[in-house]
């Protein structure tokens, strides 16, 4: 302005800058790694640069640092524009206050605040940026909502996202009322990023319309020890490890926990734990014993429930591929000829590696199959996606008289277009769960 005050350059000159990597330098001065929390800022700031409204998913090991890598998160959306940043976290006061405190602790600007210190302030003191906590219960996101008006582009971080925001009324047409209202409190424009450990029910529940291809992986970092340490399917384990048979008196679960968190405290102290293999594909295993997800959370319009069968990333088919199953149908050296050909999204290591670790009989548990096409299925399969709700392994595949003993078979199954995918049926009780939305979409 010639003649009077340009209140847009003062506010330019006040925003804050560089908050991200003040974070970054805090940990860095007590010794902490921010590898793994720079991977996965920055993918999840870009994920949601793609679309204008978007929902994707952070996931992580347990107690592998999240709440660090949260902060960082934030300061970097505050970088990056963003004004408003709701947290949601579980319905707990003390929850609340233990992230609240150490969100402050950090020094992140602007400070953040709860919502009954944001509902005290008055309506007509609208800060230029709001970082809110708020709990997962309807009565303070109905306050939330109408505090914030919804007005501009809101980004919701959901810590514990599996916890009450999936839509348990999926397959009833309805919604949950924690469900309803942080979908609009995210609005028309808004973002979602969903933490937590546990992402099998947002994924076959279809929480929010999160996209897969789009979700974030919290790499833990070099000192963490979780179930490839104290689980590991192919090497010997380096502590002690007593399994408890089936039925095992309580007595033999307390001195089980007793040992269990004794050799935790060993291994945070003097072992580092190794870096964890991106599985990718997102297939979640149970049997009758173990349930995924609660039944009314899983979206019965896109999800297969597969009786033992799943199957990985498309690929172009070739018909030499046969030429290398033939060579030896019973070795795991032949799936590792396969992978090389067809890339560790069709073939996965994790999958060798189970059938290495998991085959009872040596050689004689697995079973590699000659290609087929699947165009004799016609309508009962989709010939693009190379999907099908009944599975495609079934007694006439599986060549029972010639592999009598296996439990593992793998067979690739082409469409008319040339395109491929790979499929694993496991001879037994599990029970393999894919969201078919996921493959349509990453086809």
């Amino acid at each position: 302005m010639a003649n009077g005050i340009d209140l847009e350059k003062f506010k330019n000159k006040a925003k804050l800058k560089d908050r991200y990597a003040k974070q970054l330098q805090r940990l860095q001065a007590e010794g902490r790694a921010t590898d793994s929390i720079e991977l996965a800022v920055n993918a999840a700031v870009a994920n949601l640069a793609k679309t204008e409204a978007s929902s994707l998913v952070i996931y992580g090991e347990p107690q592998s640092g999240k709440t660090e890598m949260m902060i960082c998160l934030t300061a970097k959306l505050l970088d990056e524009g963003h004004s408003t940043i709701v947290h949601l976290m579980n319905d707990s006061v003390d929850l609340l206050t233990q992230n609240l405190k150490r969100f402050k602790a950090s020094g992140l600007a602007p400070g953040p605040r709860g919502l009954s210190e944001l509902l005290k302030s008055s309506e007509s003191q609208s800060p230029q940026e709001l970082v809110v906590f708020c709990k997962k219960n309807s009565r303070d996101l109905e306050n939330l909502i109408g505090r914030l008006k919804c007005d501009g582009k809101i980004v919701v971080i959901d810590d514990e996202a599996d916890y009450a925001t999936p839509n348990a009324k999926i397959n009833q047409g309805t919604k949950t009322k924690i469900n309803e209202l942080v979908g609009k409190l995210i609005g028309d424009n808004g973002h979602y990023i969903g933490v937590t450990a546990t992402t099998a029910r947002l994924n076959l529940n279809n929480t929010l319309e999160n996209d897969t291809a789009k979700w974030v992986r919290f790499k833990s970092h070099s000192k963490y020890t979780g179930q490839d340490v104290f689980f590991p399917l192919n090497k010997k384990v380096a502590y002690r490890r007593t399994l408890l048979p089936q039925g095992a008196s309580p007595e033999e679960a307390r001195s089980a926990l007793v040992r269990f968190l004794v050799t935790v405290a060993y291994l945070n102290s003097h072992v580092n734990g190794k870096d964890d293999n991106d599985l990718g594909s997102p297939v979640w295993i149970g049997d009758s014993r173990v349930s995924v997800a609660a039944e009314s959370s899983i979206n019965k319009a896109t999800v297969a429930l597969d009786k033992g069968e799943m199957s990985f990333g498309m690929f172009d088919y070739s018909p030499d591929l046969d030429g290398i199953v033939i060579s030896d149908q019973k070795s795991v050296e032949t799936l590792k000829k396969l992978r090389e050909k067809v890339g560790n999204e069709a073939l996965p290591t994790f999958l060798i590696d189970y059938i290495q670790a998991t085959s009872p009989d040596g050689a004689e548990s697995l079973a590699i199959h000659t290609a087929s096409s699947i165009e004799g299925y016609q309508q009962s399969a989709n010939q693009e996606a190379i999907t099908r709700t009944k599975g495609f392994i079934g007694n006439p595949q599986l060549e029972l008289k010639k592999f009598p003993k296996a439990v593992h078979h793998i067979k690739v199954l082409y469409n008319a277009n040339g395109k491929a995918r790979l499929f694993y049926k496991f001879k037994g009780s599990l029970q393999f769960i894919q969201n078919l939305n996921d493959k349509v979409s990453s086809s």
